[in-house]
């Protein structure tokens, strides 16, 4: 079976991605006049429909956590966003690409190895996304394992880390199948996909769920920043793991429709700081799960 992000081919052909069809709550407050504009309240997502029934055949985490990750090596993440973490006390996760060091897509910067670097002293875990940002379901072996395998010992090497530093994984464009799974468990301790779901102690941390936010989906159900906050609330209530995931980060005016507005990015880590829990790396995650790899 293959699996990918169900956003990204249609972003990438230029045409806009369907809305998720999410069964909003009525309105069952029978005292408001129907009449009057000020009080029609607007539906608002079923956060169960949107993000699955509470899990209760397996006992939570002992708190809630959150992880802010960043794909591909946008420059931003290194010189605007690692700043803004640093400055709450917070670590995070960046999955990176060598090939794509110090290059450029679209008119947007990717962090240089010596950004990495300023990542690595940062306190940040260091993440594998590949060597080239390959779609590995359109590869055959052993070029989905040298992918994997090559981008690690590149970023160890590199960034002057010790071996097995590199230990957790996502898949480009978040397309994997059997085959990929297979080759992450050889050299990873999680694979993060890109599918929107809350994790638990029951999850596999080879399939681990990621939430992407980006100025595309600002207006979709389960991404406004109103369903943000939702969402990093039920975290809380459930002790579960909500792993966040972020690409570019600019100021001023974006320049991709994968980059994060800064106001709605300085709002989540508002909204975090005020939650009831701990903000973790992918690594700092797995180890609470209660068979880590």
């Amino acid at each position: 079976m293959m699996h990918a992000f169900s956003w990204f081919l249609p972003v990438m052909f230029g045409c806009a991605p369907p809305d998720p069809v999410v069964e909003p709550i009525p309105n069952t407050d029978s005292g408001s006049d129907s009449g009057s504009d000020s009080d029609v309240v607007e539906p608002t997502p079923d956060l169960d429909a949107l993000w699955g029934p509470e899990d209760t055949t397996t006992a939570p985490f002992t708190r809630g956590m959150v992880s802010f990750t960043f794909d591909d090596g946008w420059l931003g993440q290194a010189t605007i966003a690692s700043p803004k973490l640093v400055e709450r006390g917070w670590k995070g996760t960046f999955y990176l690409v060598p090939e794509w060091f110090g290059t450029s897509m679209d008119g947007e910067a990717f962090m240089t190895l010596s950004g990495a670097s300023d990542l690595v002293a940062a306190g940040h875990e260091i993440g594998d996304h590949t060597m080239s940002h390959a779609t590995l379901t359109n590869l055959v072996e052993p070029e989905v394992f040298d992918e994997m395998a090559d981008c690690q010992l590149s970023l160890e090497s590199t960034l002057g880390l010790p071996p097995g530093a590199v230990a957790n994984f996502s898949t480009p464009h978040g397309a994997y199948n059997d085959a990929v799974l297979a080759d992450a468990r050889l050299l990873f301790t999680s694979h993060r996909t890109g599918e929107a779901r809350l994790n638990t102690p029951a999850t596999d941390p080879y399939t681990l769920g990621g939430v992407l936010l980006e100025a595309s989906n600002l207006d979709y159900p389960g991404r406004t920043p109103d369903d943000v906050e939702d969402v990093i609330q039920l975290t809380a209530e459930r002790r579960s793991w909500l792993i966040l995931v972020f690409h570019g980060f600019v100021e001023g005016e974006l320049m991709r429709v994968t980059d994060q507005p800064l106001d709605a990015f300085d709002r989540i880590l508002d909204e975090v700081a005020e939650a009831d829990v701990d903000v973790v790396t992918i690594a700092e995650g797995v180890q609470r799960m209660p068979h880590p790899p």
